[in-house]
């Protein structure tokens, strides 16, 4: 069966609840990011996800999934 979707394989085929709820969506200039926190560190999230209408914000290797981001929280717990 092939699904011709623009939907992540995610959505469709959902894996445990778990694995979502760590998961943020964070804004940058072109769009967000959904990221999940570093298992080693507090200050720092992996990306998993790009969603932006800049096609130059896929082509950023800092941005890529599965890039390491420093994200400093101010008082009020905002990214």
């Amino acid at each position: 069966m092939i699904l011709y979707t623009t939907q992540p394989q995610e959505l469709i085929f959902p894996t445990d609840d778990k694995e979502f709820e760590k998961q943020q969506t964070i804004p940058f200039g072109d769009g967000h990011l959904v990221v999940e926190p570093d298992s080693e560190s507090l200050d720092q999230y992996r990306v998993v996800r790009v969603i932006s209408s800049n096609p130059n914000a896929y082509m950023d290797e800092s941005l890529a999934p599965g890039a390491t981001l420093s994200v400093r929280v101010d008082l009020e717990g905002n990214l």
